[in-house]
């Protein structure tokens, strides 16, 4: 009867493993966001894989001119995850301004290669035939230099 206790165990500690390694796939496999070219999601897409690459001079880019957010913000951001996760939850689009919601998940380097995930939102406007990011995005919260008008 004592071999019982420890083969339930065992059981569990299988189970366990088993659900953390298809997790473990089913984000490592998630396909990548899907969007239509000159859409707010495309802007947040190129933007955030942008952050995520560390070409902060590139992501600049689609920031709103007006935005008091520079390239030394992002350097100075301290954000240093390269490998994420993005998921876009939902977009609201009324006229020239936007609202895109997206799930940045990261692994937290625990055991089972546990992730954390954050629910990030970004304004964009409308710029001629394109979107630019409006205020100060992830993974900037706040920016140096006084916004222009």
């Amino acid at each position: 009867m004592s071999a019982s206790p420890n083969r339930i165990l065992a059981a569990v500690v299988a189970v366990i493993v088993v659900v953390a390694v298809a997790v473990g796939i089913a984000i490592a496999t998630q396909s990548t966001i899907k969007v239509e070219p000159g859409t707010p999601e495309a802007t947040v897409k190129a933007y955030v894989t942008a952050v995520l690459d560390h070409d902060h001079d590139r992501a600049v880019t689609y920031l709103d001119p007006s935005s008091s957010c520079t390239v030394e913000d992002l350097d100075h951001s301290n954000y240093t995850e390269r490998e994420a996760s993005v998921e876009l939850l939902r977009t609201d689009t009324t006229g020239d301004t936007a609202r895109v919601v997206i799930r940045i998940s990261q692994g937290t380097g625990g055991p089972f290669d546990d992730f954390a995930g954050e629910e990030v939102t970004f304004r964009l406007r409308r710029s001629g035939d394109s979107w630019k990011i409006t205020g100060a995005p992830w993974p900037m919260f706040e920016c140096s230099k006084e916004p222009t008008s």
